[in-house]
């Protein structure tokens, strides 16, 4: 039986107050995100809250609560990589050009016609077929 899109009430009452004390909800994402692998267990024991309860009573380690599904809401706060590309790679907007004409030939054109010719054709080429391996 579902609690308001949780596994049940202890559940969702766990991540309730995980998510509305703003001290613990701060620990949750740093803890997320200084870890490899998070685990709600592992958050539960970093914080010390090993034997306590919350407001209503629901300990934080009951043998009710479905630990799976707290586990991907622990992963859920951990952020995204920044996956900037170097600068020796295509311009992305460039590539998607590429990939969507796929005609190398009209696409050099219009690299040079928004001022890239100074890179030369020849590197132009060669950093098209690293990077959007799809034209090749």
């Amino acid at each position: 039986m579902t609690y308001n899109g949780w596994a049940n009430y202890p559940t969702w009452n766990v991540a309730l107050w995980l998510g509305n004390d703003e001290n613990l909800h701060h620990a949750l994402e740093h803890y997320a995100n200084e870890t490899i692998n998070p685990t709600y267990k592992g958050f539960i024991s970093r914080v010390g809250l090993i034997g306590e309860k919350t407001g209503d009573g629901i300990g934080y380690l009951s043998e009710d609560l479905d630990y799976e599904e707290l586990d991907e809401m622990v992963s859920d706060h951990k952020e995204l990589p920044n996956l900037e590309l170097p600068s020796h790679y295509l311009p992305m907007e460039i590539a998607q050009k590429v990939y969507e004409t796929k005609d190398l030939i009209k696409m050099l054109k219009a690299l040079e016609k928004d001022g890239y010719s100074g890179l030369g054709l020849g590197l132009i080429l060669d950093l098209i077929e690293r990077d959007v391996p799809e034209c090749n």
